[in-house]
C-alpha cells in the first residue's frame, strides 16, 4: 500500500494513573519494522518491505520501498493525547511537502518494542486498517539528533540540479531521503543505517538498506553551527561535498 507507510509516532510521557504506576511510553530511538498488514474490504494483505523509523524530540521519520518498489518516506511532528492516542502531523509525505493532514494512532508496548494501528484510512474510496509491529534497535543519543532539512549544498563541478534532502538522526541511526535531477533524469532515493560518533565531529554512517544499489554509507565530519543549524562534509569521487541543514 503505497501511502500507508506514512504512519509513525513519537510518544511523550503520559500522566501516571497512580503513584505506584507509570504509564508506558515509547522511548526516543531507532526502530525496525518486523511485520505489517493492511485490511481492505475484509482482505488481509501482508507487507514485508524493510523499513526503519526514528523519532526524537517530538519529531519522526521513516523510509522504505513501497509495494511498487518506489522510495517512500514520511516525517513530521507527533503529539500524545490524553486519550492514549497519538496524532501524527506530516511535514513531508512521499517526498512532497504537505500540511493540514493528521493521523490518529493507537499503540501498545510489545516485548520487542511496540505495535501501532490506524483504522479507517481512506484509499481509492475504500477504507483500510493498518497494523504494524516494531522492534527497538537503539536509544543511543548524539548531539546531532533530530529532524533536519537541507538548506545549502556545496560541491565543485556538480552535475546535480535541484538537490533536496530531509535527514533524521537518533537512536544511533540515520535516515535520509533526497530528490534531484540531472540533464537526463530525475531521482528520488532513501538510505538508512547506523550512526556512530567519534572524536572531533567524525561520524561513520554504515548503510543497512537503501533504494540505491550498493549503498554502504560514508565517513563524514559533522558540525553544529548553532542549536538549529548543522553541517556535514564527506568525500564523493574524491570531491568534498558540504551540506548545511536547518532543524525542522
Amino acid at each position: 500500500m503505497k501511502n500507508f507507510l506514512a504512519a509513525s509516532f513519537v510518544v511523550a510521557l503520559a500522566a501516571c494513573s497512580s503513584p505506584e504506576e507509570v504509564a508506558w511510553s515509547v522511548a526516543d530511538g531507532a526502530y525496525e519494522r518486523t511485520s505489517a498488514t493492511t485490511t481492505q474490504n475484509g482482505e488481509v494483505m501482508e507487507n514485508n518491505q524493510l523499513e526503519m523509523k526514528i523519532y526524537s524530540g517530538g519529531r519522526y521519520m521513516f523510509a522504505a520501498l513501497d509495494n511498487d518498489g518506489v522510495a517512500n518516506m514520511g516525517c513530521g511532528e507527533a503529539r500524545w493525547n490524553e486519550d492514549g492516542t497519538m496524532t501524527e502531523m506530516p511535514m513531508y509525505q512521499g517526498g512532497m511537502a504537505v500540511k493540514d493532514i493528521s493521523y490518529s494512532l493507537a499503540m501498545a508496548e510489545s516485548e520487542a518494542g511496540f505495535s501501532q494501528s490506524i483504522t479507517g484510512l481512506v484509499w481509492n474510496e475504500d477504507t483500510v486498517d493498518l497494523n504494524e509491529e516494531w522492534k527497538l534497535l537503539s536509544t543511543v543519543t548524539s548531539p546531532y539528533d533530530g529532524l533536519w532539512q537541507l538548506e545549502a549544498r556545496e560541491v565543485e563541478n556538480d552535475a546535480i540540479k535541484d538537490f533536496n534532502e530531509v535527514k533524521m538522526i537518533g537512536g544511533g541511526h540515520f535516515i535520509w531521503y533526497h530528490t534531484y535531477s540531472t540533464d537526463t533524469s530525475s531521482h528520488a532515493d532513501f538510505g538508512y543505517g547506523t550512526f556512530e560518533v567519534g572524536e572531533g565531529g567524525a561520524v561513520v554512517e554504515t548503510g543497512m538498506h537503501s533504494s540505491l544499489q550498493g549503498f554502504t554509507g560514508a565517513d563524514l565530519t559533522f558540525q553544529l553551527i548553532d542549536e538549529n543549524t548543522m553541517e556535514q562534509t564527506y568525500m564523493q569521487d574524491s570531491v568534498a561535498v558540504t551540506q548545511r541543514y536547518t532543524r525542522l
